[in-house]
């Protein structure tokens, strides 16, 4: 029920990117993610969800049990924390930046939650 009133609360007020900051900062702080399978641990021990790697190029990430939305019916995606929790830990990873963007999410009936990681390009 929080997580419900907290998204609809944060859409209405058209502030979903702060979860997203939040989660991306989060992941930036957490230093002890040198890789894809540590990445995967760490979601699996914290209960975030089974973190699986769908495709290469581009990166779709899929996250199955998703703690946050696992359960809900809700008519947009909402895992935006996740998002930005990704683009964190793969910026650390990678050296290099990331747009993560949900494109299917269990809140809105999918499977899993299934995320598109993008690079930012420096121009």
């Amino acid at each position: 029920m929080l997580v419900i009133i907290t998204i609809k609360k944060l859409n209405d007020n058209g502030s979903v990117i702060s979860l997203y900051d939040i989660g991306y900062e989060f992941g930036k702080n957490i230093l002890n993610i040198k890789n894809i399978s540590d990445l995967k641990k760490f979601f699996k021990k914290n209960n975030l969800g089974n973190l699986k790697i769908v495709k290469k190029r581009p990166l779709i990430i899929k996250v199955e049990d998703c703690a946050f939305c696992d359960g809900l019916d809700m008519d947009s995606r909402i895992c935006y924390f996740d998002a930005g929790l990704l683009a964190g830990v793969l910026e650390n990873i990678y050296n290099k930046k990331f747009v993560v963007d949900e494109i299917d999410c269990m809140a809105k009936g999918a499977d899993a939650c299934y995320f598109k990681v993008e690079e930012i390009k420096e121009l």
